[in-house]
């Protein structure tokens, strides 16, 4: 029992350090403090789980999101610099604060749309249109995919095809 009491009463003071903590933090660096903080509470749970003995589910579930991340991973790779694009574009929308969603980049290059659909150069038409009808199908915004890459993805397609006449 007193052992509990111990427990309960060091889980007030570290509670109560981490809102003095935050409380005196300066805006602009609340958010490393949140990722520590939070890093930190996950560590600690995972110690608590092993002394336990109740880790063993956390093993299963990272066993099996494996096979996903694994399948996924290829996808991911090719997407990367339309990610890259999409992330540079917000951050320019934030600071020029555009409404609406961004638009795409009007200059695209026929090696940037080589990339963005995922293909070499030299591409026949068929695989040009293969690839964006592939494409469109994952981030298309009617199915909770972006506006923007799903332009990128359209403006890729018309540049190539386009160059292909």
């Amino acid at each position: 029992m007193l052992g509990h009491l111990m427990v309960v009463i060091a889980l007030i003071v570290a509670i109560a350090i981490i809102i003095n903590r935050i409380k005196n933090t300066p805006k602009q660096q609340k958010k490393p403090l949140y990722w520590k903080l939070g890093l930190g509470g996950v560590a600690i749970a995972l110690i608590l789980l092993a002394v336990t003995g109740r880790i063993h589910w956390i093993a299963a579930m990272i066993g099996a999101l494996i096979p996903i991340v694994k399948s996924s991973l290829s996808v991911l790779i090719r997407m990367f610099p339309l990610f890259q694009r999409y992330l540079g574009s917000r951050k320019q929308a934030g600071n020029n604060r555009q409404s609406g969603p961004p638009q795409p980049n009007s200059d695209m290059h026929e090696t940037a749309a080589y990339e963005v659909l995922g293909l070499s150069p030299g591409a026949s038409k068929e695989e040009i249109i293969q690839a964006h009808r592939k494409m469109m199908q994952k981030v298309h915004p009617d199915r909770g995919g972006s506006d923007y890459l799903a332009a990128q993805i359209n403006q890729a397609k018309e540049l190539l095809i386009n160059n292909l006449s």
